[in-house]
């Protein structure tokens, strides 16, 4: 949309970001260093430029116009931005933004995590982050936890079988908090 309309940034993401700290650098893609996904400062902080991916899933980052750089596709992201909540940013006074709901996050961490094929290391990252989301919000708010797992179960076959994957990983209680 921000494409059709004209919409974009001003400046570079380099830039803003480097607006909050000096030292951000970017990050190639792997497999092809000439595109930037990605921006750090050494390993201390990251930050990964992501879009959705519709359609059959694909590697290959897509450029984005709108933020002037490169976004690397994640499967499953429209599950994870519906709903967002608002959170603040820890920056001078403080910045108002939205994010991924809780509950979304962890069902999305858990289908993530069955769906990584290439870095194990990462999975099991995925895997344990969802585990311990599920175990917080077992207790602060499971209806929410059960509705985000109702809802992507119900997103069709190839969803609930990465998601009773990804279940069956985990411990008892978190298995019985998803309902």
């Amino acid at each position: 949309m921000s494409a059709a309309i004209g919409d974009q940034i001003s400046g570079s993401m380099l830039d803003i970001l480097r607006q909050v700290r000096p030292e951000f650098e970017t990050v190639g893609y792997p497999f092809d260093p000439a595109m930037t996904t990605g921006y750090a400062i050494g390993e201390s902080y990251r930050v990964d430029i992501l879009t959705t991916n519709r359609g059959p899933p694909r590697d290959a980052p897509s450029r984005s116009p709108a933020l002037r750089t490169d976004a690397v596709p994640l499967t499953y992201m429209d599950f994870l931005l519906r709903e967002t909540v608002e959170a603040g940013l820890l920056h001078g006074a403080g910045v108002l933004v939205n994010v991924p709901a809780p509950a979304r996050y962890a069902v999305h961490k858990l289908i993530v995590s069955r769906s990584r094929t290439v870095n194990r290391e990462k999975a099991r990252k995925d895997r344990l982050q969802a585990e311990q989301l599920i175990e917080v919000l077992a207790e602060d708010d499971p209806f929410a936890l059960r509705e985000a797992y109702a809802e992507a179960l119900g997103r069709g076959p190839a969803w609930r079988k990465v998601l009773e994957e990804g279940a069956s990983l985990l411990p008892a209680g978190a298995r019985e908090a998803l309902g």
